[in-house]
């Protein structure tokens, strides 16, 4: 018989002002384990995704007793991490025969580190399709521990963390098991990230080629796989038949990296008359022209470009592998074939002045854009920046519950600045864009029907939070 799985994702709402107001969408991870365990015929499995405030932990914690679970995972991100251990904590006490187990980003960053509490039995350091396949068939016998991709175990008293999990042929996992997710009402697109709803994401490549020092990907592990143009298209004809949506998200580091393969998958949405909104990320690197003009011809409207600086110098030290002028061309030419575009700067990078700082500032408010998110550096578990962060400024790492990369409260200070600076110059970066008067045209230019205004609207509400308020409570 199989277990009673319980798959979770829970996230707390801080007093960030981003991550009031920021996007939730399902948390795919989860139900691509959810539906490995089903194609192979293990059907008790349940997903709990949600946001919830601290105070509503009681119901989270009696909805997954409720269940009977004889097995918990939790999905964890740094921030989320304390939050998730004392859950685990508790189960324990109210059910000690359940088996937990973590996966996510922050058992990545610190494999051996995130199973130290001794309420965590089990760690998945990777893609854990497969890895939670081979632990539910083998009815979690500890003496195949050592056979299982991306395990972290413990065995003689000590942590031990196998290979990195890692699926090579992605066309041979099943779409997310999105029906055991709540309605997609439930969730929340970004305010200025999508025109029709229901709205909700997708994954059509794992990994990332680019090296930058500050993403997980930057070391490499994950390499970069694709699903084929034939799996998306069915994935896209799926959301449409099975729950309505009208606009999907590419969760992609990169969509386009493959030009041939992202014009096939544009070319088949045409041929297929899907008649989908769509958007995605998108290196600069790989925008030519023609691949752009198919994109727009098969329903994508927003690019969202990662820039990060607007210092060359900078943008090196970070190995971001783009140039200012590519930058440039890229929003240039986008802009021209009628997208809309959202770029991403972050403010106190590694090697950060006054200087870079300035540069940053009018290189963005100079692009052709409609939107720019301005972030605050904050170094992840995992990645080179996390391991090298002693070189380049101040950050404490034991306060893992402050590294959120929307948080609106520096925990990185580069050498020569300061907390008190790097806040003068975040705000100034919005107000110089945001109110830029090439920007509000830009915008203004755009809106078409009432409810292009409603987001506007709420779009410069939260813009008045950043710029005129105090930003955490």
């Amino acid at each position: 018989m199989s277990p009673k799985i319980v798959l979770c994702s829970a996230f707390i709402n801080n007093d960030y002002t981003f991550s009031k107001y920021y996007h939730k969408l399902p948390t795919l991870g989860i139900g691509y384990i959810a539906a490995v365990l089903e194609k192979h015929g293990h059907r008790n499995v349940s997903i709990i995704d949600r946001t919830l405030h601290a105070s509503e932990s009681d119901a989270l914690l009696a909805d997954i007793l409720a269940m009977k679970p004889d097995v918990v995972g939790f999905y964890s991100v740094s921030e989320n991490y304390k939050f998730v251990v004392e859950m685990f904590r508790r189960i324990k006490e109210a059910r000690p025969e359940v088996i937990t187990v973590l996966g996510g980003p922050h058992v990545y960053g610190l494999p051996e580190a995130s199973l130290k509490p001794d309420c965590i039995d089990l760690g998945v350091n990777g893609e854990g399709e497969l890895s939670m396949l081979k632990l539910v068939e083998s009815n979690f016998d500890s003496k195949l521990f050592p056979t299982i991709p991306g395990l972290i175990y413990r065995t003689d008293g000590r942590i031990k963390a196998n290979p990195i999990a890692l699926i090579h042929e992605l066309d041979e996992i099943p779409f997310p098991a999105r029906h055991l997710y709540p309605p997609l009402n439930r969730y929340r697109p970004s305010i200025i990230s999508y025109k029709k709803l229901p709205a909700t994401g997708m994954l059509t490549s794992r990994g990332c080629n680019s090296r930058c020092t500050f993403c997980h990907s930057g070391k490499g592990e994950f390499g970069l796989r694709f699903h084929s143009p034939e799996y998306v298209i069915e994935e896209i004809k799926h959301l449409q038949k099975d729950f309505g949506v009208r606009e999907f998200f590419i969760f992609d580091d990169t969509f386009v990296a493959n030009k041939p393969r992202a014009m096939k998958i544009c070319e088949e949405m045409i041929r297929n008359n899907l008649n989908i909104s769509w958007s995605c990320n998108a290196k600069v690197t790989y925008l030519s022209e023609d691949l752009l003009k198919l994109m727009r011809r098969s329903g994508c409207w927003l690019l969202q470009v990662g820039v990060e600086s607007g210092n060359q110098k900078i943008l090196n030290t970070m190995k971001k592998g783009i140039t200012l002028e590519q930058v440039r061309l890229a929003c240039e030419a986008a802009y021209r074939l009628g997208f809309h575009i959202k770029t991403f700067f972050i403010i106190g990078n590694a090697g950060e002045t006054v200087d870079t700082l300035n540069d940053t500032i009018r290189f963005m408010a100079s692009l052709p854009v409609h939107y720019s998110s301005i972030n605050l550096m904050t170094p992840l578990p995992g990645t080179e920046l996390w391991d090298h962060v002693e070189e380049y400024g101040t950050f404490d790492k034991e306060k893992i519950e402050e590294i959120n990369y929307l948080s609106d409260k520096p925990t990185f200070i580069p050498y020569g600045l300061t907390e008190e600076i790097l806040l003068k110059k975040f705000r100034e970066a919005y107000l110089k864009f945001y109110l830029n008067p090439r920007t509000i045209l830009r915008n203004l230019k755009v809106l078409k029907n009432y409810e292009d205004l409603h987001r506007f609207t709420r779009a410069s509400f939260l813009l008045s939070k950043v710029l005129f308020s105090k930003m955490t409570a």
